[in-house]
């Protein structure tokens, strides 16, 4: 057998990881970037959360550092170039989600600024984006492991 180093992070095939989905809690990250303009949100395209607003996040891959999987996400989802070094933790929270083979996710999110970023979408990925300085500003169709998120990024008590 080949030890993994960080270079061979790669996605599993889709059945194959359809098939860890009925046995495996699944590793992922969210970003909240906030920029001048506000916190940023995306409009998803894949599960889950197809079609609602969040947070730019994925999940991790084996032999990823969590360093180089948050700068993957930044990078890969809306071309934000970040310092992981400057992480600060916001919150932990297990996803689940029917929709896909009972899907469930330990979600990790951190918190970073942005200087000036221009936005560029993954357009596999995410169809739109818009920013929000509150929850109150924030759209409708937020998936609730993302309001829980940002529940605790803005201080608001969710119900």
């Amino acid at each position: 057998m080949t030890a993994i180093t960080p270079g061979d992070a790669q996605w599993a095939p889709r059945p194959v990881f359809d098939s860890i989905l009925q046995y495996t809690v699944i590793a992922t990250f969210d970003l909240i970037l906030e920029s001048s303009e506000g916190v940023l949100l995306v409009r998803r395209r894949i599960e889950p959360y197809r079609g609602m607003w969040g947070l730019p996040g994925l999940r991790m891959l084996k032999g990823e550092t969590i360093e180089k999987c948050l700068r993957r996400i930044a990078w890969t989802e809306v071309g934000c170039r970040i310092d992981p070094q400057r992480k600060v933790f916001v919150n932990q929270a297990i996803g689940r989600f029917r929709s896909q083979q009972h899907r469930q996710d330990v979600s990790t999110c951190y918190a970073f600024q942005l200087d000036g970023e221009n936005i560029e979408l993954n357009r596999t990925n995410l169809s739109g984006w818009t920013f929000i300085k509150d929850l109150k500003g924030a759209p409708k169709a937020i998936g609730g492991l993302y309001l829980e998120h940002l529940g605790h990024y803005f201080g608001t008590s969710l119900p």
